[in-house]
């Protein structure tokens, strides 16, 4: 997905100089391509995005998860910025 249609679609304002997909956004993030069954994750604003699976070097499907903002600004910018957490397997939206 483009990250223009995401922002469109969830009325956020992700950019990144030099990535248009979602996929090539959250690697560029987490600085990383995660490895296949790797689930790595990167908060920004009040979303997180999840790499739910992958295909050798491919991010096919990205989990989002919304949060309250009033929350997330109450938590230590330290701890929203990047970590590695297993989720359960509902269904991941693309």
């Amino acid at each position: 997905m483009l990250i223009d249609e995401f922002n469109e679609a969830f009325d956020s304002d992700l950019h990144m100089s030099d990535v248009d997909t979602m996929a090539g956004y959250l690697i560029t993030a987490l600085g990383m391509i995660p490895d296949e069954g790797e689930k790595l994750s990167f908060d920004v604003d009040n979303i997180t995005l999840v790499s739910e699976e992958m295909e050798g070097s491919r991010i096919l499907k990205i989990r989002v998860i919304f949060h309250d903002p009033e929350e997330t600004e109450a938590e230590p910018e330290e701890e929203r910025r990047y970590f590695r957490k297993e989720f359960e397997d509902d269904e991941p939206r693309r």
